[in-house]
């Protein structure tokens, strides 16, 4: 086990200190013919410079190596045993604890003026780790590995050492002979514990629900004909969540209510979208239905307590809709649950006034005055005469 004082500067020197085996592949044109292939539908340049696309080119008028076409050359040679259960193998790899690993970033050059040609020709990657950076605090380090690999044309039985002289050098930035020298950044962080992984859960929990409240809620508030005063969107926030504390706060015992409140938001804006399709995961169904789906996976994930309780915000949002919609509408009633007075006072001092004009909508604050009148020499909509007093002639009293 090493300590803590000794394992930055140790590990660091370990993995730098490492030979990493030699990476040999011939340039055949057919892993580049494929990779055009893949991509000339997607990027529409290629259909211009990629001639008669389905003929795999001759090595007799070998093409030079596209930047980038490098990465479907020199795979991994390696044993089953140094792969790992992620599938990446232990050539990079630092060791326990550090058995999570992220690609952050990388870069590729081409120094050479002439790449290499795709005509069959024996080629090599050197790959070497340059450094290694160590960061965050005791517990929760994460490890940066420079890997370069360096690649070029080589003999068919030139000797490693003369390989390495001619391509790889100690100082990064000397090119020698290598035509494409590409870096990667791979990360290595510690197994992440129960706790831990309960904790990202929660927090990632929080970070969707809070989207989803904003999402459906401004969508209703700017959005629903049933809100179109100001302050009915408050009434009806405070109408549900009073619901919701009643029945899945004092009968289910429930403590959070943000799932519910969630749930009464879809099932409003369902009921005021109906007739249209909605996305849930990769599915699309009628809006009606995505409240139930989203009531059936919590159930299928959390069990019956957290359906229970999330859809007390479906019948707090349907109770809404009954007493103001369907029962004043229907029923002959008449619809008592109306926004308050002083309510509708507040929010209409902090509305914003709309104009609609032919090139769109203008907004000017509620407590922003309007002059009834214009009397100064600046004003553009009276006349310049109006408001000056009664006048007098010239040369009179």
């Amino acid at each position: 086990m090493r300590t803590y004082s000794t394992f930055p500067g140790s590990l660091r020197h370990e993995l730098i200190a490492r030979r990493l085996p030699l990476v040999y592949d011939y340039l055949h044109p057919q892993p580049s013919h494929l990779l055009n292939l893949t991509l000339i539908d997607i990027i529409p340049h290629l259909q211009r410079t990629v001639h008669k696309h389905a003929t795999l080119p001759s090595v007799k008028r070998p093409h030079p190596l596209q930047p980038g076409h490098h990465l479907v050359y020199f795979p991994s040679q390696v044993t089953l045993s140094q792969i790992l259960p992620d599938g990446t193998d232990t050539l990079h790899f630092p060791g326990q604890p550090f058995i999570r690993r992220l690609w952050a970033g990388g870069r590729a050059r081409f120094p050479a003026m002439h790449s290499p040609r795709l005509d069959g020709s024996r080629a090599v990657c050197i790959e070497t780790i340059r450094d290694v950076i160590v960061k965050g605090n005791q517990g929760e380090e994460k490890l940066l590995v420079d890997i370069e690999r360096r690649m070029g044309t080589v003999e068919e039985d030139e000797a490693e050492e003369s390989i390495r002289g001619r391509l790889w050098s100690e100082d990064a930035n000397e090119d020698r002979e290598s035509p494409v020298i590409e870096n990667r950044t791979l990360v290595f962080m510690r197994q992440k514990t129960t706790q831990q992984i309960e904790t990202d859960k929660g927090g990632f929990e929080k970070d969707r629900r809070k989207i989803q409240v904003y999402t459906y809620g401004s969508a209703l508030e700017t959005g629903s004909p049933r809100f179109s005063s100001p302050g009915d969107f408050f009434t009806y926030v405070f109408f549900v969540a009073f619901v919701i504390l009643v029945t899945a706060g004092y009968f289910l015992s429930g403590v959070i209510f943000t799932s519910a409140l969630i749930l009464a938001f879809v099932y409003t804006f369902a009921q005021d979208n109906r007739g249209k399709k909605a996305s849930f995961f990769i599915v699309q169904i009628p809006i009606e239905y995505l409240p139930w789906a989203m009531l059936v996976l919590t159930l299928v994930l959390g069990g019956w307590p957290a359906a229970l309780s999330e859809g007390m915000g479906i019948i707090a949002a349907h109770l809404y809709d009954f007493l103001t919609r369907l029962y004043p509408t229907f029923g002959g009633g008449r619809n008592y649950l109306t926004t308050p007075a002083f309510v509708r006072r507040f929010f209409a001092a902090y509305a914003a006034r709309a104009q609609y004009r032919t090139y769109g909508t203008a907004y000017r604050p509620a407590d922003q005055n309007q002059p009834t009148s214009s009397s100064g020499w600046a004003s553009s909509f009276q006349s310049s005469w109006g408001g000056r007093g009664p006048g007098r002639r010239l040369g009179g009293s």
